[in-house]
């Protein structure tokens, strides 16, 4: 795995890596720095989950799983190159880049333990959309020991019916709440729910009151601003003040989430396997 490319977002806080594979194929990994260090790395080279919002979904390029030593090199190159030293600051690494992570569970969790071991005290992040929640338990098992790894279950809809639409590979929302349930009891790690606001689908008042009776006391919402993408068919929320005024007064535990780095496609769902597609298709 070697770095070919790097970007920077225009206010400097976000980098985007372009990183090739021993077979020629083009990865994206996104540092992000708020003030701490973040990596997005991707577990997957495309996607094969293929939700609408999301560049790999619109855009359908599965090529294949990423190795347990390309994930952990390519966030490795990204320490290297920016010259990171995580005895100051804890280093944030999040599987929520490119690819369903459970779909390559035995790569990304070996990667992650072979991470936890290198570079001590950092804090791990991972996004799914629960498509296989069996996993869900077994990672609870697993990750007991770490000092703080944050599983963030992206839901997206207030019901089953809207979530096809955002997600076509699709798991029962009363599954992933009996799921979540019972990870809380394994695990002391934090569980989160991920939702991105889609203007005129997934926002609307209605939306909001089904989400509120959905959570559960002790739920936090990682609320998301819709990152846009070439081609996409969604757009931005209109109604995301609403939104957020009905979460307060049903006292729902949520944090504002605006991407960084929307200017270099290092947003979340912008990142891509786009460039292999395009060697492809240059030959």
């Amino acid at each position: 795995m070697e770095i070919i490319e790097k970007l920077e977002s225009v206010d400097g806080s976000t980098k985007k890596f372009l990183q090739k594979t021993s077979d020629d194929y083009i990865i994206e990994t996104a540092y992000i720095n708020d003030g701490e260090h973040f990596i997005c790395y991707s577990s997957q080279i495309g996607c094969p989950v293929a939700c609408g919002f999301c560049y790999n979904g619109v855009n359908k390029n599965f090529y294949r799983n990423l190795t347990k030593d390309e994930i952990i090199n390519q966030c490795v190159n990204v320490i290297n190159d920016l010259d990171i030293d995580n005895r100051g600051k804890p280093i944030k690494f999040g599987c929520m880049g490119v690819g369903e992570p459970l779909l390559n569970y035995e790569n990304v969790l070996a990667s992650t333990k072979e991470l936890n071991s290198r570079y001590p005290n950092s804090i791990f992040s991972l996004a799914t959309t629960g498509i296989n929640s069996e996993l869900i338990l077994q990672l609870a098992n697993e990750i007991k020991d770490f000092q703080k790894y944050i599983l963030k279950i992206s839901l997206h809809a207030s019901n089953d019916d809207t979530r096809k639409k955002i997600i076509p590979v699709h798991r029962s929302m009363s599954e992933l709440r009996d799921v979540a349930n019972q990870y809380k009891k394994i695990s002391s790690q934090e569980l989160c729910w991920n939702y991105v606001l889609l203007n005129g689908v997934n926002d609307s008042e209605q939306n909001a009151k089904e989400f509120c009776d959905y959570l559960e006391e002790g739920d936090t919402v990682n609320l998301t601003h819709y990152s846009p993408i070439k081609d996409g068919f969604f757009r931005s929320s209109d109604n995301f003040s609403q939104f957020k005024k009905i979460l307060d007064e049903k006292q729902i535990n949520y944090y504002e989430f605006n991407p960084a780095g929307k200017d270099i496609n290092a947003g979340c769902g912008q990142m891509a396997a786009r460039y292999y597609s395009q060697l492809e298709k240059s030959k």
